[in-house]
């Protein structure tokens, strides 16, 4: 790893040892990260509930990244496929030394969908998760994890056609956003917070299009969790009665997400 390569975060461009520095880590190189006094270490953010979290490891900005590269990986892989017909490794957007594992289960375009109405949504979700797999990547350098194994076959409905991408596009977006909302409160850093947050904003951006999709269309979401309400003409958004967007702890996003990753996520965060 060189001095010159450069890592943008925020519009500032530092080396990655300066990233590593701002996180609180130092050493040959990101992928062996040290942690130094308590700057950038807590208890894992999403305590399970059981009241032993001070039993917990510490997690770090780069295990928080590297949850949301994990969560990226999928949605870029399911958008890909969807509109493509092939994974984001085949479509050269990641070698294969950056995939530790297969995508399993349905591997075609939604049919008909080139002519849909909601192409240009779906192309743009595409565009929009594939960018974000690569801005994590490049901000973790060595330390960000390969694509882990993948299995859509729950999705196979969401590939058969428009209906079934929309409801499934409903409920990955808003998963995504309110992963970020839950775990922004533990990022340490202003960079990382800047970046997540942006994101963030993105999957909300994504999770408002989609919804209004649902409703305008009279399509139903099967609740993901007590928290996923099927939006409708009362409740257009995935917000509570403040006006915010739900959060969701690390334990609640991964009793969604596992099915979909049959051998666990990558990192440290599983």
């Amino acid at each position: 790893m060189t001095e010159k390569l450069l890592t943008k975060l925020n519009g500032i461009a530092f080396s990655r040892r300066d990233f590593a520095r701002k996180l609180g880590f130092t050493g040959a190189g990101l992928a062996g990260v040290a942690v130094l006094g308590g700057l950038a270490t807590r208890k894992a953010f999403a305590d399970d509930g059981d009241n032993d979290a001070d039993d917990k490891p510490a997690a770090t900005d780069i295990d928080i990244l590297n949850f949301a590269l994990n969560l990226e990986y999928l949605e870029a892989e399911f958008y890909t496929i969807a509109t493509f017909g092939t994974t984001i490794e085949g479509a050269g957007l990641i070698p294969a030394s950056a995939v530790s594992g297969p995508t399993l289960g349905p591997a075609h375009t939604v049919p008909n969908f080139a002519s849909s109405d909601i192409a240009y949504l779906a192309s743009a979700l595409r565009d929009d998760e594939q960018e974000h797999v690569l801005f994590l990547r490049k901000a973790l350098g060595d330390a960000a994890v390969p694509k882990p194994t993948i299995d859509l076959t729950p999705l196979a409905n969401a590939l058969a056609n428009d209906e079934g991408f929309i409801v499934a596009a409903a409920e990955l977006e808003s998963v995504g956003a309110s992963a970020y909302a839950g775990a922004a409160p533990m990022i340490q850093s202003k960079d990382v917070l800047d970046a997540a947050a942006r994101i963030a904003l993105t999957e909300a951006q994504h999770t408002g299009a989609m919804w209004t999709e649902v409703v305008r269309r009279g399509f139903a979401v099967p609740a993901v969790d007590q928290k996923l309400t099927s939006p409708g003409p009362t409740n257009p958004f995935f917000v509570d009665k403040s006006g915010l967007t739900i959060p969701r702890t690390v334990q609640e996003v991964l009793a969604i997400v596992k099915p979909l990753f049959p051998n666990g996520l990558n990192g440290n965060i599983k």
